[in-house]
């Protein structure tokens, strides 16, 4: 369910006191993608989890009488002889004459005519508002195939069920061509492949397509879903009680939460002293897919040969950072190498991936965290209610509000910028060294249309513990690129050679 108001959502008031007495508490970002402004568990002491595929799939294949192939989604153990077509019928056409149409193109108990169904392969359509699967009724009525159809052309990403029929669930476009095949063919026919576990799918990862969009409509200030993780078909845990078969398969955030969780588990074992903020930041700035991806020095070298819009100073001096195209270095990668994509082929945002996808071997050892306590975040909501009695029944405790305070000061892992327009935003960040004696050195993609400043260029630390302290300048460029854009987006690193940490930079520009 999503969050309307913080004030008197339980999830945040109950998390707000795990995390105050050192629990990482790890959310999902919600299934109702992908539409913008729908992500859930927008707290900003909240770990909001969204959810991709990995370079895994089941398929299976659909071939039809006039020589098309569709690719489909299934677990069935079942399978057709090799090859052999058989005849194709759409559940409306092979219904009962006492059953609904609307009833019978899902396949719903009881509407399908065994006579004209036995020996062919059904076409039904999913059933989203019941939530029931079709193949017992398909199976019962004799049928020896399901073709799973989808009318939801927003929705690519289906669970890989173990159906009791030999099953093949496909998307929306491939639907609408089978059912239009069906139509206008006067001898339908079709094979349905058996199912198989292909490895390595490219690319991956892809942003699911259900998986919740940000902005936070409660907290715009805040970047949110924070992180990415595996979350399509996922083997998963599953109860004995009337089950045929041994396992499950699920998809959601759901299944992408839990995965953070025991990253960060792991990480409150190696490090236990780290607070859950810290946790946080560690998983959120290592995550990338990109790989072998090239040191500062290497990437310096590269850039200031390749492109004029990198302008490095004098060392402490400060760096001046204008638009300009370092997606072969910056931007969040899937394994073919390219930025990560949507569903629809699209370049995703920070409002599909947050951070970028989950590494957790780079987590382990981020160089640098940024690091926040609860007091920072009862400064933040005193900023949305000014009523400190309310603030005060989420604390349990006295609390007053600061006379003054900056939201985008909020030492979060991410910055976030809203309404630009023609002001100059100037940005506090502060980083620990959680790593041995080094400097760090500054780079990043400024967002289109935006010049961002960092000051200074670079952070010497002796120390671990040692705090260091930066200021990021935002302001709109001379040559305010695609202006048009609601938000636009870019990437902020620190590197020492070794750690690369990483902080999304989204900018509202009206």
């Amino acid at each position: 369910m999503k969050t309307h108001n913080l004030f008197t959502d339980s999830i945040s008031i109950g998390s707000f006191h795990a995390v105050a007495n050192g629990i990482v508490v790890v959310a999902s970002a919600g299934n109702s993608g992908p539409y913008f402004g729908t992500v859930s568990n927008v707290a900003p002491w909240l770990f909001t989890v969204a959810a991709s595929t990995i370079d895994r799939d089941f398929a299976s294949y659909v071939t039809l009488g006039d020589n098309k192939h569709f690719k489909g989604t299934s677990l069935s153990s079942k399978d057709l002889p090799t090859h052999k077509f058989y005849p194709l019928i759409s559940g409306e056409q092979g219904k009962h004459f006492y059953a609904l149409s609307r009833d019978a193109k899902f396949c719903r108990y009881g509407t399908l005519d065994v006579e004209k169904v036995r020996g062919k392969i059904v076409v039904c359509l999913e059933d989203v508002y019941f939530g029931t699967i079709p193949g017992p009724e398909a199976s019962s009525a004799g049928a020896v195939g399901m073709i799973l159809a989808s009318d939801d052309e927003s929705y690519y990403d289906f669970i890989a069920y173990p159906h009791a029929l030999p099953t093949s669930q496909v998307n929306y476009i491939d639907s609408q061509y089978i059912y239009s095949y069906i139509k206008n063919e006067k001898n339908p026919v079709a094979y349905i492949t058996k199912a198989i576990t292909e490895i390595p799918i490219i690319p991956a990862p892809v942003i699911a397509s259900f998986s919740s969009r940000g902005p936070s409509t409660i907290i715009p200030s805040i970047l949110k879903p924070d992180i990415t993780a595996p979350g399509v078909n996922i083997i998963a845990a599953y109860t004995e009680i009337n089950r045929r078969i041994s396992y499950k398969s699920l998809s959601g955030t759901s299944m992408a939460c839990p995965h953070v969780s025991g990253i960060a588990g792991l990480l409150k074992t190696l490090h236990p002293k780290w607070s859950p903020a810290a946790i946080k930041s560690a998983i959120m700035t290592t995550g990338t897919t990109s790989i072998n991806h090239p040191t500062y020095f290497n990437f310096f070298k590269i850039i200031t040969r390749q492109l004029s819009c990198f302008c490095r100073a004098s060392p402490g001096a400060m760096v001046r950072l204008f638009p300009c195209d370092l997606k072969a270095a910056a931007s969040k990668m899937d394994n073919s190498k390219r930025p990560i994509k949507d569903r629809f082929g699209e370049n995703a945002t920070p409002f599909a991936y947050g951070s970028g996808h989950v590494q957790p071997n780079l987590a382990i050892d981020p160089g640098l965290i940024y690091d926040l306590n609860i007091v920072d975040y009862l400064s933040l909501l005193c900023v949305y209610n000014k009523n400190y009695k309310q603030i005060e029944a989420i604390y349990k405790k006295p609390f007053i509000c600061p006379e003054s305070y900056n939201v985008v000061d909020l030492n979060y892992p991410t910055i976030t910028i809203l309404n630009l327009g023609d002001k100059i935003i100037k940005v506090s960040r502060t980083v620990t060294n959680v790593g041995p004696p080094s400097t760090y050195y500054v780079q990043a993609k400024a967002p289109d249309g935006v010049s961002v400043s960092i000051e200074p260029s670079y952070l010497s630390f002796k120390e671990v513990g040692e705090k260091k302290s930066f200021k990021v300048i935002v302001m709109k460029a001379m040559e305010n690129g695609d202006a048009t854009m609601d938000y636009v987006f870019g990437e902020l690193l620190w590197s020492n050679g070794k750690h690369r940490v990483m902080s999304t930079i989204a900018v509202k520009l009206k």
